[in-house]
């Protein structure tokens, strides 16, 4: 599972393919994910860019049910 700007997607390293699965409305770099006991994705925090030089850290967790 990988989250790039607002893609979410599943890679599949055997095949070297992403499936995209979704979108976030806040596009994120360098989030955490956590894939809870009901199979449900936590991704939390990470971060967003503003311009060429300014980062903004992404105070929010959102749960994905794949």
């Amino acid at each position: 599972m990988m989250v790039a700007g607002t893609l979410i997607a599943v890679h599949d390293p055997a095949l070297n393919v992403q499936t995209p699965l979704g979108a976030f409305t806040h596009a994120r770099s360098s989030a955490s994910l956590i894939q809870l006991p009901s199979g449900k994705l936590l991704v939390t925090g990470g971060s967003s860019s503003i311009g060429l030089t300014a980062e903004l850290f992404v105070n929010a967790a959102l749960l994905y049910t794949p």
